[in-house]
């Protein structure tokens, strides 16, 4: 029986991207669970439907970010205090074009 260990390179570094511009992100709707026993009358068994009403419900922030002359978009579930947001990202990925993404997590 062999053991093979594989070793990835994960260099993240936490930099402070500055806040240009934040959004609301509303949903036009809300659904709710409904859930009646079956007709047959069975043990465990339950009819699940949703139900659809219009309203305007606060999800979130759409938050733009510069870090060295680049912008990107985060979405957050609340909505920043500081003008500044401190992420963790993977190192490679600042060395990339403007064009891409970058994926990253807020350090709160």
């Amino acid at each position: 029986m062999s053991t093979t260990a594989i070793v990835i390179n994960h260099n993240t570094e936490v930099i402070q991207a500055d806040i240009i511009g934040v959004e609301p992100i509303y949903m036009n709707y809300t659904l709710t669970k409904i859930s009646n026993p079956c007709a047959s009358g069975a043990r465990n068994c339950w009819n699940v439907s949703y139900k659809k009403k219009a309203s305007k419900v606060l999800k979130g922030y759409r938050v733009k970010l510069t870090y060295n002359d680049s912008t990107f978009t985060a979405r957050m579930q609340k909505k920043p205090t500081d003008e500044y947001l401190k992420i963790r990202v993977k190192s490679d990925l600042l060395t990339m074009p403007s064009t891409v993404a970058i994926n990253g997590s807020v350090v709160y």
